[in-house]
This record gives structure tokens, C-alpha cells and sequence, in this order.
């Protein structure tokens, strides 16, 4: 049962995100997100056509006055930078020529080579991909100053199902891979660390069998992880794939990863599958009046993880999820800035079906009500599967804690 387990890992992870930390105060916005605006649009777009007229809007969606820290490393501080060669200096100062061309009637000719400079810059297609009005491509939803303007764009998104074909692709070698619950994923905690522990070992055990080029083998090695451990890092946050995600949250869960028996001519291909047996369930659903399905009839649930918004499942979170998202909202370490974009409920759901139909294959088996949506939420109010709370930032997730 996991409901121990999940109530006991919530306490720490509470501790950790509360745990407060020093921050310094962020510096001033300047260079290209300001000078977009103190020109006229005529001027800016016919200088940088379109991505100047996303670069004004951007610009007047975010908070200028108090920016939000990560501006200052969006690609790469590129956007505030007044370095010679960076995309914001040579943006403001081409613009600044321009005007002026403009202004005082400068040849057309003249204009153009500004223009092929600026579509020419090593940076002008990335940015060109990415930047747009949060509420347009629903990215860089946390530098929006207003709640409850982040609170309507991120209401646009919606549950998405997670694709377990990569999780079988991969087999039961990557299945066993994983780590059976998020411990290692807590805040401030480090994925990498029991991997960094066992080099310093053997690097230890070389060093003083006297095989230095062994031991410094492995000392790059450890740097390599513990700069990955940096990488994979925001405020203290671990990034995690929802693919592993999903792979933990189901270990948690108790399903169980079976492999057919090798096809014959008397045993028929049958495919690799991820599922419960009901019968672990405390609750017994055919029991209750919901009559959400007859478990006496459905043996299994086969594995559909889904992600759900915190918008469409707010009704059912607890109150310290809730004040956790809040305090999220105006982080602390930020300079009271929003940590994430947007905030996704990952739950180990399920599709179920019966054990056969009446010429032997699968039966789909369908819930009433709000179908596996209701199911989801029934399922993990009674801890009999376990959901996380993930945060989105620039496409990228990152385990906040447990949603149960």
C-alpha cells in the first residue's frame, strides 16, 4: 500500500521546498526588450520584420520594472546582454542606426545591408523560433507579472496522455532501471549522487593502488556528472522525463512489467504489458453505489499514464499542494517571481479491459461516469496510485512533490 509511504516522502519534500535559502535581487532590464519598445513600431518592424513585432509584443507582456532572474539567462543572457556580438547589443545598436537612417532619409540601399545584417546574426533563427506573446505559443508563461493572466493562459492547456511505446520500446532493462519511488528526485537532492559515491570509490581504490591515469580517468568523469547535476537543476528542482516519471510513479503504484513467454506453435505472440492486479485494492469498487466498474470482472488495470493541468484537477488538491503552488508563484529565491510555466498532475491511470469478450479476445471494459478522468481521481484519493506535481519550464519538467 502506498498511502504510508506517499504521506511520509510529502513531509520531506515539504521541508525542502520551504527551506529558505539567501537570493540576490535582480539587476535592471536593459539592451533589445526595452529598445523594441521606445521605437515605433514602423521602425522596428521594418527593421526585423516579424520576429520585432514578437519581440514588442514579448516585451509588453513581461515585467520590465521588476524582471524576472531567468531573463537574464534566456538563450544564453542573449536578450540583455551589451557584449560586442551579442544578439541584444547588435540589435539595439542596428536599430538605433536605422531610426536614424529613416529619419534623415538614408538610401534605401544602405537600409537593406541593416536588414541583411540583422537576418544574418547567429542568433536571429533560434530566437526567431521561440520568441512570441506567452498567451500566443504558451512559453515564458512565468515572466507574465500578472496571476491571473498566467492563471488564463495556462488554462488553454489541456490532459494529454503520455505515449507508453517508448517505455516498451525500451524493455524491462530500462523498466528495472529506474529508482522503485522520487526520493532521489526531492529538492536539493542529487539524481546523480549514489553514481558520484560509487567513482569517488573506485577512484579511491586506483589512486592508492598507485594507477594514477585510472584514477584521473575517473575524476573527469565525476566532474562530467556533477556538472550534469547542475544542468539538470532549477532553484534546486530535478528535471525528470515524464517517461521516467511515469516509470516511477507506476513502480510506486505496484504495477508490475510482464513479459510474454516466448511465441511457439502452440503459444500464440502476445505483447509485453504494464498492469495492477485489483485485487491489492483496499477498495473494493464494485461495492460502492459509483459503481465506477466491477472490479470482480476486471482483474487488471492495464497502465495509461495521463497528465492532467492543476486548472482541471484543483478541485480535488490538497490544501498543502495548493499553498505549495502559491509560494511557487512567488518564489522566494526568484525575487518573488513565478518558478514554472505551468503545472501538470502526473498520474499513473489506467485503461482497463475484462479478460476476454465472447470469442476470446479483450473486452473493453468503459467507466461510467467521467470516465478514466473520474477514475484517475478515485484511484489516487485513495492512495491506491500514486499522481505527482510536475512544473513546466521552457518545455522541460521538474518533480515538485507528490499531488496525493
Amino acid at each position: 500500500m502506498i498511502h504510508s509511504v506517499v504521506d511520509q516522502h510529502q513531509v520531506q519534500i515539504l521541508e525542502k521546498i520551504y527551506k529558505a535559502k539567501s537570493y540576490a535581487s535582480t539587476p535592471k532590464l536593459t539592451g533589445i526588450l526595452r529598445s523594441v519598445l521606445d521605437c515605433s513600431y514602423e521602425t522596428v518592424n521594418g527593421l526585423m520584420g516579424d520576429l520585432g513585432t514578437r519581440l514588442r509584443n514579448f516585451s509588453h507582456k513581461i515585467d520590465r520594472e521588476n524582471p524576472h532572474p531567468d531573463l537574464f539567462s534566456l538563450f544564453g543572457g542573449e536578450l540583455v546582454s551589451d557584449t560586442e556580438g551579442s544578439f541584444s547589443r547588435d540589435m539595439t545598436d542596428t536599430l538605433d542606426l536605422y531610426a536614424y537612417g529613416k529619419a534623415h532619409g538614408k538610401s534605401n540601399i544602405v537600409l537593406g545591408f541593416l536588414k541583411k545584417f540583422v537576418a544574418k546574426h547567429r542568433m536571429f533563427e533560434t530566437i526567431s523560433n521561440v520568441m512570441d506573446d506567452p498567451e500566443e505559443n504558451l512559453l515564458n508563461v512565468r515572466f507574465v507579472p500578472s496571476k491571473a493572466s498566467r492563471e488564463k493562459i495556462r488554462s488553454r492547456k489541456r490532459t494529454q496522455s503520455i505515449n507508453t511505446d517508448l517505455i516498451f520500446k525500451r524493455g524491462v532493462e530500462n523498466w528495472d532501471s529506474e529508482p522503485k519511488n522520487f526520493t532521489s528526485y526531492f529538492r536539493g537532492e542529487s539524481v546523480y549522487q549514489k553514481d558520484i559515491e560509487d567513482a569517488l570509490i573506485r577512484h579511491k581504490h586506483f589512486y592508492d593502488l598507485g594507477l594514477k591515469m585510472m584514477a584521473d580517468n575517473i575524476s573527469a568523469s565525476i566532474f562530467l556528472m556533477q556538472d550534469k547535476n547542475l544542468s539538470s537543476q532549477y532553484y534546486g528542482f530535478n528535471k525528470i522525463s515524464l517517461t521516467s516519471a511515469s516509470i516511477i510513479a507506476a513502480k510506486q503504484s505496484n504495477y508490475k512489467f510482464t513479459i510474454p513467454p516466448t511465441p511457439t506453435d502452440d503459444v500464440e505472440v502476445v505483447y509485453p504489458k504494464i498492469s495492477i492486479d485489483t485485487d491489492q485494492f483496499k477498495y473494493r469498487f464494485f461495492a460502492d453505489k459509483l459503481h465506477l466498474f466491477d472490479d470482480a470482472y476486471v482483474p487488471i488495470l492495464e497502465f495509461a499514464p495521463r497528465i492532467y493541468t492543476y486548472q482541471e484537477l484543483r478541485e480535488f488538491t490538497s490544501s498543502d499542494v495548493s499553498k505549495v503552488i502559491d509560494y511557487l508563484e512567488r518564489f522566494p529565491e526568484a525575487d518573488g517571481h513565478a518558478l514554472f510555466d505551468h503545472y501538470w498532475i502526473l498520474v499513473a491511470g489506467t485503461n482497463f479491459v475484462s479478460d476476454s469478450g465472447s470469442d476470446g479476445s479483450p473486452e473493453e471494459v468503459l467507466p461510467r461516469d467521467n470516465g478514466t478522468q473520474h477514475l484517475d481521481i478515485e484511484l489516487v484519493k485513495r492512495k491506491e496510485i500514486v499522481a505527482i506535481l510536475v512544473g513546466e519550464r521552457d518545455g522541460e519538467c521538474y518533480f515538485i512533490s507528490y499531488w496525493n
